[in-house]
């Protein structure tokens, strides 16, 4: 149970007892680490160990036979051993003690008598069925409704240090469990739910898993009954080339993606995770998802997820929440083509400081869309926005409008190489940013041919907008306040042809609006500045 260098570990393993160890690392210095007992050790050198030493027992929740039980189905007995030597009082006759069980229904639980498996074995053993319906305390049946947490509990009066202490075992009652490379198109129903992905879930090629809704699908807290994906030791939802996850739910009936621990943490489990740089289809609506590492990944932002129309591909992602996210939202570049949609609306996101929104970068080819509507940033501290949008093409769009952050504003849009057909192939309005102070939006053109930009009626609070060799801008109705770097203007126009009207700019610790020599503005009076213009 020691983690120890190879040195250590010959330290314990040659010569006389006792040692002489510098150091043991354990859990309670670092919780990956397992637990050291230190009871029952000699008090001094040369001293004799009690005679009367104690150990605390332990709970499983089984079948029959005492192996384990993830899941008990309907119709199943369920089966409670307890194993503590310290009750074996009396090595000629079979003791008995007992547990109590309870479910999310029946709070109360019953009480349930285990009897020694042997006359000498420590072992104890005994069984309760289960009834779905109301609870009924004291009738010795344990009452459960379908997808209840069933728990198992021991008081051991003597632990390893002679004190009383409770150990338990968790189960869980008429929930489908799931795990695996599915075999074909598949559908997750609301009468199956709900689900419990003990772990890594395969979407192959040419394959569809719909989710009803209604569902709940829950995922194995820390830990992967598969060892397989990007992270074997935590489930994934796994999709390869050509496959689709389709996750619609409705207002009155959301999907659920949520951790199985009795208190989720983020990172209980990995998320959905895309086979690196394959084309998939992938339409969320109405969906809850939390405690997760990431909430799509490739594992690295080098690579990406991609979305072709031509093959019916899309990334719609609405009216969802997801939140309780470890890293980066997402961990990938995300790439459409051949009039690819992507449409993330009315969502509301909630991640860490520390992480990212795209963690790589989101790319536009061959008259794709790209649209963010509506959606709220969430918590004082949530992340920045990362890798930026580009567009690749002469008539791919980007619109990000109506959109709510609280904590960072550092968002990219570029065209660096293609003059556009579309009078604004950016169009950002609308939008609510609050940024940390010294967060830059940056637009960015390749000539004065390159960017087209539509900056309309945003309120830009705590962050700088740039501007910058691009073919045209219009800056209409804006109001840009408070940025707090020392230099850099609220707003700064250069090498690019622009319209600035309408807009109100105060509160910079720097200057308020900034125009390079070689841009073509039209600045009009209505413009309200209280400071500098450089």
């Amino acid at each position: 149970d020691l983690h120890l260098s190879l040195r250590r570990q010959r330290q314990m393993c040659i010569r006389d007892s006792p040692k002489d160890i510098n150091w043991i690392h354990e859990y309670y210095e670092n919780s990956n680490y397992n637990t050291v007992t230190y009871a029952n050790w000699l008090s001094e050198s040369g001293g004799d160990p009690p005679s009367n030493f104690t150990i605390l027992g332990s709970i499983l929740l089984t079948d029959s036979s005492g192996t384990e039980v993830l899941v008990f189905q309907p119709d199943s007995t369920l089966y409670i051993q307890v194993t503590d030597p310290d009750r074996n009082a009396d090595s000629g006759t079979a003791e008995t003690v007992t547990a109590t069980v309870t479910s999310t229904t029946e709070t109360t639980g019953e009480t349930v008598t285990l009897t020694e498996t042997g006359a000498n074995t420590g072992i104890f053993m005994g069984s309760i069925t289960f009834a779905v319906g109301a609870a009924s305390s004291g009738d010795g049946i344990l009452q459960v409704t379908g997808g209840d947490d069933i728990t198992g509990s021991y008081t051991d009066p003597t632990d390893d240090y002679g004190s009383e202490a409770t150990v338990t075992d968790r189960a869980m009652y008429g929930i489908t469990l799931v795990s695996g490379t599915l075999s074909g198109n598949t559908t997750w129903t609301a009468a199956n739910s709900p689900y419990l992905m003990a772990g890594d879930v395969t979407i192959p090629q040419y394959t569809t898993l719909t989710i009803e809704p209604g569902v709940k699908v829950l995922v194995m807290d820390r830990g992967d009954n598969q060892s397989s994906g990007y992270d074997q030791d935590r489930t994934e939802l796994y999709i390869e080339q050509y496959g689709a996850l389709i996750a619609e739910g409705t207002a009155t009936d959301s999907i659920y993606f949520m951790s199985n621990a009795e208190s989720p943490e983020k990172g209980d489990w990995y998320g959905i995770s895309i086979q690196q740089s394959v084309y998939v289809d992938i339409r969320m609506s109405y969906v809850s998802f939390s405690d997760s590492k990431y909430f799509m990944s490739c594992n690295d932002d080098y690579y990406s997820a991609r979305f072709d129309a031509s093959l019916g591909d899309s990334l719609i992602i609405t009216n969802s929440y997801i939140r309780n996210i470890d890293e980066h939202m997402f961990e990938c570049r995300l790439y459409f083509y051949n009039n690819g949609v992507g449409l993330i609306k009315k969502n509301k996101f909630s991640w860490d400081q520390y992480d990212r929104f795209f963690d790589g970068s989101v790319n536009l080819y061959y008259n794709s869309f790209f649209h963010m509507d509506s959606n709220q940033f969430l918590g004082i501290n949530h992340g920045e926005f990362g890798g930026g949008f580009s567009i690749n093409d002469d008539s791919s769009r980007v619109w990000f409008t109506n959109n709510t952050t609280n904590a960072h504003a550092n968002l990219v849009f570029r065209n660096y190489y293609y003059q556009s057909v579309r009078d604004y192939e950016f169009v950002i309005e609308g939008n609510n940013f609050k940024g940390s102070g010294e967060d830059i939006i940056y637009f960015y053109g390749g000539s004065s041919t390159r960017g087209m930009f539509l900056i309309k009626d945003n309120v830009v609070d705590s962050a700088m907008v740039f501007v910058q060799n691009g073919g045209k801008a219009l800056v209409q109705g804006n109001t840009f306040k408070n940025g707090t770097h020392y230099s850099d203007p609220g707003l700064y126009i250069q090498s690019t042809s622009a319209v600035v009207e309408y807009n109100t700019i105060t509160g910079h610790r720097g200057k308020g609006l900034m125009v390079n020599i070689s841009s073509s503005c039209l600045l009009y009076t209505s413009d309200a500045a209280d400071e500098g213009l450089g």
